[in-house]
């Protein structure tokens, strides 16, 4: 699942070139392409989604879910459903999107850039390219890799759990007060 805003930050070139990258590996799978959508969208998703449809006559890559889900039960329901997230992103603070994909069981296929090596293992990372047929196939070794060997385990969110945030949250709120901690 790639589960983004439809902006050009996320990296749709990326996506397209690895969505054609995948395709030529003839390497069975469902790409489920959802998240916000604009007006005006970046044209790399209406020649995805084309390639996408093409593929719905023979090829090993099907398209899966497209577009804006509208209810949160539906959209929690798909992540829970996938094995993948994938991201593009050129710009991301948190990827909050990732995050709640890795909570309902998805493993992770990120760039090694941005905030992903500060949240997550070196084997979820594939090393990023600015060049988008590079980069697709960095995603495609690491996809090919966990397809022969298998999915690595299921990272652990805990660092980002209420519990394991409190402590901290509250010495910074209360050196801000200038109280001290309690």
């Amino acid at each position: 699942v790639w589960n983004h805003r439809w902006e050009y930050d996320k990296g749709p070139q990326y996506l397209l070139a690895f969505a054609r990258a995948l395709q030529a590996s003839h390497l069975h799978c469902t790409l489920h392409v959802v998240g916000q959508q604009f007006r005006q969208q970046p044209k790399a998703f209406d020649e995805l989604e084309k390639l996408l449809d093409a593929g719905e006559r023979g090829s090993t890559l099907r398209k899966g879910v497209w577009g804006f889900i509208e209810t949160r039960d539906r959209y929690r329901a798909l992540l829970a459903s996938c094995d993948i997230v994938l991201s593009t992103a050129l710009h991301d603070f948190q990827g909050i999107s990732v995050l709640e994909a890795v909570q309902a069981g998805c493993r992770p296929l990120l760039p090694d850039q941005l905030v992903y090596p500060e949240q997550f293992a070196a084997e979820y990372l594939y090393r990023w390219h600015t060049e988008p047929q590079s980069n697709a196939s960095a995603m495609l070794a690491s996809l090919l890799r966990w397809y022969n060997n298998g999915l690595p385990a299921q990272p652990s969110l805990a660092q980002f759990e209420w519990h394991e945030l409190r402590e901290s949250y509250q010495q910074a709120i209360n050196a801000l007060l200038g109280q001290g901690t309690r």
